[in-house]
């Protein structure tokens, strides 16, 4: 799965970047990057290279996972997997574990990117987050763990810790956000008996 820009968004990123005189092109959006001294042109560019990028981009984006800015933190990781794809499996394990990143978005990407290098980091919060959920005062950790969840259920069959695991998603189930019990019926058919 990749993540292209919508019609909308790219017409409104070309407009940004020509008003500060950057051509939409992939040279000239990876030379913001480097430069980085403008937030809202290295913005612009991280979006752009989601446009006119290829993998010789993913460098520079990968660089970008401490930028102040948090909106180029996070879309740089979602960009890295809509170019590089599984190849970029190691890296999105690296934000993932990155006490420095906000974890919905290495999980987003490992869902929908990474291939089965990520099984190990991802049984890993994925249990802290149940673990969170199964305490007595529990309250919900968010929709990362979702995507850890759906990213498991592709390897459900190859790693016995997998179905220990939505056994456990499914002793937790009633504490979970209607909507997040939704999401989790419709994209994990193992858990769907939970509803």
């Amino acid at each position: 799965m990749s993540f292209p820009n919508r019609p909308e968004v790219t017409e409104a990123t070309k407009k940004c970047l020509l008003r500060k005189g950057i051509s939409y092109t992939e040279d000239a959006l990876l030379a913001v990057l480097h430069d980085g001294t403008d937030r809202y042109a290295v913005y612009w560019a991280t979006i752009g290279l989601r446009d006119v990028g290829t993998v010789r981009s993913v460098p520079a984006l990968q660089n970008m996972l401490h930028y102040p800015m948090q909106a180029v933190k996070d879309s740089s990781i979602l960009i890295i997997a809509h170019l590089a794809g599984p190849a970029a499996t190691e890296f999105y394990v690296t934000a993932l574990r990155d006490k420095r990143t906000r974890k919905l978005y290495p999980m987003w990407a490992i869902r929908v990117a990474a291939d089965d290098r990520a099984l190990p980091a991802v049984l890993e919060y994925v249990d802290r987050m149940l673990k969170l959920l199964e305490r007595p005062t529990s309250r919900y950790p968010g929709d990362s763990c979702l995507h850890g969840i759906e990213y498991l259920a592709r390897f459900s069959g190859d790693d016995p810790r997998i179905p220990a695991l939505f056994a456990r998603v499914r002793g937790v189930w009633s504490r979970l956000p209607r909507r997040a019990q939704k999401r989790l019926a419709a994209s994990v058919p193992i858990l769907a008996r939970a509803a």
